[in-house]
């Protein structure tokens, strides 16, 4: 089961009126509308929380966010253009334009970090591993933490992207290792990482054991969850433990959420693998 709400688009009215019309071309994609019918913000559903907030309080400031999005287009497009040193000219400005404002200070902070990685994530998509990875090592040395986090799960992803599993799972280990790891990104990649290991015999060990861990780290982070606990109960499951995946998925089926009948069914499959049925 899945936890949004899925509609069709048959005529592609949607996807023509807005996401094209918004110049987006990345999935997932979040559309808010106001209370005046208007479009507030457009982004990644993980960064959505504090502008719904602030559009429900009306404390949002429309103005503010389309002048932050039209100078984030042009570093984008100084970044199409192959044009680095240019898109960070623009960051520098935007430090003198946006001060005082504390919220568009962070992202620009956070867009420059990204506009720094680009070059090395093109190499590493462009095959030269070694010097990409070297490159996004040096970032890291002068980055905050919050930006090693932000690395850690690029590198991850660069690393899948490559299958390179063996080294995407010294990643996923440093995600989970960090002070205050992401429960919800880090069961998002340790269930794709089930599914892979599900499909394939061969499949990395050390991936399927850091991912074991990772998930470990995601219920310590947020026990309750009875979606990670679902993960984690398949990671142990598939690794031959059914006596702990057992607990777990007892443990899931206390707080499911919207997958309840997938949990409650792999729980009594492992009720019947136990009685040897």
């Amino acid at each position: 089961t899945s936890a949004y709400c899925l509609t069709t688009d048959p005529d592609g009215s949607v996807e023509k009126d807005y996401f094209r019309a918004a110049g987006q071309n990345g999935i997932p994609c979040c559309f808010i509308v106001g209370k005046t019918g208007l479009i507030e913000w457009i982004g990644h559903p993980m960064e959505m929380d504090t502008p719904l907030e602030k559009v429900v309080a009306g404390t949002w400031d429309r103005d503010a966010y389309k002048k932050f999005e039209d100078f984030k287009s042009s570093v984008s497009e100084k970044m199409r253009e192959g044009d680095t040193e240019g898109a960070l000219e623009l960051l520098a400005a935007a430090r003198n334009d946006f001060a005082g404002d504390a919220d568009s200070l962070g992202l620009i902070n956070r867009l420059e970090f990204r506009v720094k990685a680009t070059p090395a994530i093109e190499k590493i998509q462009n095959g030269d591993i070694d010097e990409g990875m070297a490159m996004l090592d040096e970032l890291a040395k002068s980055a905050a933490p919050d930006q090693v986090a932000e690395l850690n799960a690029m590198r991850f992803g660069l690393m899948m992207q490559q299958e390179e599993h063996d080294k995407a799972a010294v990643y996923l280990a440093e995600m989970a290792k960090a002070p205050n790891p992401d429960p919800e990104m880090i069961n998002q990649f340790t269930w794709q990482i089930f599914e892979m290991a599900a499909a394939d015999e061969d499949f990395s060990k050390p991936l399927i054991e850091a991912a074991t861990a990772a998930t470990e780290a995601a219920v310590k982070a947020d026990p309750e969850n009875g979606m990670i606990l679902d993960t984690l109960a398949h990671l142990l499951h598939h690794q031959g433990n059914i006596d702990r995946a057992l607990e777990i998925q007892t443990r899931a089926m206390e707080n499911p959420g919207p997958a309840a009948e997938d949990i409650k069914s792999f729980l009594e499959q492992l009720k019947k693998e136990k009685a040897g049925g």
